[in-house]
């Protein structure tokens, strides 16, 4: 069968034939016109944004790290993307320095590569809302199928079996019927084929300018801070091990020798003290002494001197006075 015969048993057709097919083919078309105007043709406009602003990215390069990322604020400022823009930046380490005594901005550092906030789900597929065009070969298959089972419903409503006759013009009208199903069917099939190669095409096409596009971004910024910082963090550390242990080994010095120091001066001063005490005590007990001594001979002189004059032997004694003398000694007076 030529396409010339196909095109004369259509023309031929009732209105009852044309339904199943002229019913999936609007159904189908309807589908693909969606699928171009909302899918197919955004993809373009999404994949030039993408080249262009590749491109603009490529061109901030040029500029000092510390210019970049400004630059950049002003490139995403009003786009699409600025949202994704704002967070990947606040991810970013700004590094400043010293100069001329003012803090100045050196680079900015990347804690995260751009793809974790550039995702293909948030630039490509919510966008294009490709979830859903995934499955619109699916869709275009099945209703060239249930196009296929409609046809065959109307051909077999009109089958009469009654007679040889009514059941040879039965069949060639059933089979004319599943012809014309069968053409709704192959177009959707088709359609389904064009838009699944088509979808396919577009998204990996999207997919890679994004890609170019995340890795023009990475290349802007170093990445590595928490390494580099890590790295610091440990040789601080060791540093500062070190120095407490000489610190440690100071101290332990100096108190020994203040310690030793304390010492012997606790030692000397205890020595100086015993020494006064001593000199103090002897000091002490020789005017005790001496008052006791002083104070004995004191008691005793007189009784002594006393007993001395009474006692005076007789030869001392003139004889003319005897008996005066003899009288004081032993008469009371």
């Amino acid at each position: 069968m030529d396409f010339s015969t196909l095109l004369h048993l259509w023309g031929a057709a009732s209105t009852e034939q044309l339904i199943a097919p002229i019913t999936v083919v609007g159904f189908v078309f309807i589908l693909c016109a969606w699928y171009f105007v909302r899918y197919f043709c955004p993809s373009f406009k999404l994949s030039s944004q993408l080249k262009k602003l590749t491109k603009r990215v490529q061109g901030v390069k040029a500029l000092a790290p510390s210019q970049r990322r400004s630059e950049l604020e002003r490139l995403f400022n009003g786009s699409k993307l600025e949202h994704s823009w704002h967070e990947y930046a606040e991810t970013l380490h700004d590094q400043f320095e010293f100069q001329e005594g003012e803090q100045v901005l050196v680079r900015s550092r990347a804690t995260a590569g751009a793809a974790h906030f550039f995702s293909p789900q948030s630039v490509v597929d919510t966008p294009l809302g490709t979830e859903f065009y995934k499955h619109l070969p699916g869709i275009l298959t099945g209703i060239g199928i249930v196009g296929t089972f409609f046809g065959l419903m109307l051909g077999l409503q009109h089958f009469d079996p009654s007679t040889p006759e009514q059941v040879n013009a039965s069949v060639d009208k059933l089979l004319k019927d599943v012809l014309f199903a069968f053409i709704g069917s192959f177009i959707s099939i088709m359609a389904s084929i064009a838009v699944t190669i088509t979808e396919k095409w577009r998204l990996g096409q999207c997919y890679r300018l994004l890609e170019a596009f995340n890795e023009t971004i990475d290349g802007l910024f170093d990445s590595g801070v928490g390494e580099e910082y890590l790295a610091e963090l440990v040789r601080s550390s060791a540093e500062s091990s070190v120095q407490t242990r000489q610190l440690k080994d100071s101290l332990v010095t100096d108190l020994r020798e203040m310690l030793q120091n304390l010492v012997d001066t606790q030692v000397r001063e205890s020595l100086k003290l015993a020494d006064t005490l001593s000199t103090t005590y002897r000091d002490s007990g020789q005017l005790l002494a001496d008052q006791v001594s002083s104070a004995i001979e004191n008691s005793l002189k007189s009784p002594l001197k006393l007993s001395r004059v009474r006692f005076r032997p007789p030869v001392a004694i003139s004889q003319g006075k005897y008996r005066t003398f003899f009288r004081m000694f032993w008469l009371p007076s």
